[in-house]
C-alpha cells in the first residue's frame, strides 16, 4: 500500500520537461544564416559563424574532416552547378548525448532546392539532407551534412549535357 503513495511521485518525476537551452535561440539565428549565406553563395559571412579550428564532416563516404576554409570552397563547389538555390527546413533543438539534456547546439532536416546551371531547368526531385551544429562560445564547432551523395553525384552525371565533338574531329 505505501508504494502507491510513491507512484504519483515517481509518475510526476519521470514527466518533467528538461528546460530550454538560454542558447539555443542564438544559435538557430546562426544556422539559419549560414543556410541562407550558402544560398547567396556568400562564404566569407558563411565562415564568419565558424570557429577557426571547427571540424567540418562532410557527406561523401570516407571523407577527411575539412577546416572551415576547405568547407567553403568545398561548398561554394555546388554553384558551379546550380543557381537559384533555396532551402526549407526544420530545425530542432540537439540535446547532449550523455545528459540527455538541450545543449544549444542545432539539428536540421533540410530540403534544398536549385536549378541545374548548363540547362537552367530545375533539379528533378529535391536534395534532402540532415544537418547539425554544435556550438562553443556563440561559433559552431562541429558541423555535419548527411544526405545521398552518390545518388546526388549520379544524379548530376545523367543530367551534364552531351558533349559534342569539335568540327574536323
Amino acid at each position: 500500500m505505501r508504494a502507491l503513495y510513491f507512484l504519483p511521485a515517481l509518475l510526476l518525476a519521470a514527466c518533467t520537461t528538461s528546460t530550454p537551452n538560454p542558447e539555443y535561440a542564438e544559435n538557430l539565428k546562426s544556422a539559419k544564416a549560414i543556410c541562407q549565406a550558402h544560398c547567396d553563395g556568400d562564404y566569407e559571412t558563411w565562415k564568419s559563424y565558424f570557429a577557426e579550428d571547427a571540424v567540418i564532416h562532410a557527406a561523401e563516404h570516407g571523407s577527411a574532416t575539412l577546416g572551415v576554409d576547405e568547407a567553403a570552397e568545398f561548398y561554394s563547389g555546388f554553384h558551379a552547378i546550380s543557381e537559384d538555390i533555396t532551402y526549407t527546413g526544420i530545425f530542432l533543438p540537439g540535446v547532449d548525448t550523455l545528459q540527455m539534456q538541450p545543449d544549444g547546439s542545432v539539428r536540421a532536416y533540410i530540403q534544398w532546392d536549385s536549378k541545374f546551371k548548363p540547362t537552367g531547368e530545375p533539379f528533378p526531385g529535391v536534395l534532402k539532407a540532415y544537418h547539425y551544429w554544435n556550438f562553443e562560445g556563440g561559433k559552431v564547432s562541429q558541423a555535419g551534412t548527411f544526405y545521398d551523395a552518390g545518388g546526388f553525384s549520379n544524379l548530376i552525371a545523367s543530367m551534364m549535357p552531351a558533349e559534342t565533338p569539335a568540327e574536323g574531329e
